[in-house]
């Protein structure tokens, strides 16, 4: 049942050198939770009708490689990076998760997200949110999200370049303290709004 708290597909905590490739969960409230897990890979794997998150990274689970996994109709979202979760790698996945965030980072800096399809979620296909400083997020495509492509919230120095953001509410939204940030070469199109910037 995807809406009992604590119901794992699979959970680690305080782990090394873990690979987890080729499975399929469905139904749980979390496809993946890491708690301080570190240098190891989620690769290839499918999350459907999961009750929050399909890949959730939190406490300080770093240097991490997230790739090539599908998540369809998560209700919160596809990929949480949380609490100090930092130089991970969220590379080439599909996140198609109404009503939900595609990929949010929370207080988790140094990540690079690249080549991820992030479409079709009701609120936002990128969120940054306090203190997610120093992220990069290139070549990815982000369409038809529900209320904009990426939002940022008191997180700074963040790089966007390169990617396809097209159909969303908004293009990007900054707010807050968010300063620092760039967002250039970007191909963004067909938003109502392209940039909100206060």
């Amino acid at each position: 049942d995807s809406k009992v708290a604590g119901l794992h597909g699979i959970y680690a905590d305080t782990q090394t050198g873990l690979l987890i490739r080729n499975i399929g969960v469905t139904g749980a409230y979390y496809g993946i939770q890491f708690d301080n897990v570190d240098i190891s890979t989620v690769k290839s794997d499918s999350f459907v009708s999961i009750g929050n998150y399909g890949i959730n990274l939190q406490s300080g689970s770093s240097s991490n490689t997230i790739s090539n996994n599908e998540i369809h109709y998560s209700d919160n979202g596809g990929v949480l990076l949380v609490s100090g979760s930092n130089s991970n790698t969220v590379d080439n996945n599909i996140s198609n998760s109404p009503p939900g965030i595609g990929i949010y980072l929370n207080g988790s800096s140094s990540n690079t997200v690249s080549r991820n399809t992030v479409n079709s979620n009701g609120e936002f296909g990128f969120f940054l949110a306090t203190s997610a400083n120093t992220n990069t997020y290139f070549g990815n495509e982000v369409r038809l999200n529900g209320q904009g492509g990426i939002k940022i919230l008191n997180s700074n120095t963040n790089l966007f370049y390169q990617n396809e953001i097209t159909g969303n509410d908004t293009g990007g939204l900054f707010t807050g303290t968010a300063s620092g940030n760039t967002v250039t070469k970007n191909n963004i199109t067909a938003c109502n709004v392209n940039f909100i910037d206060n």
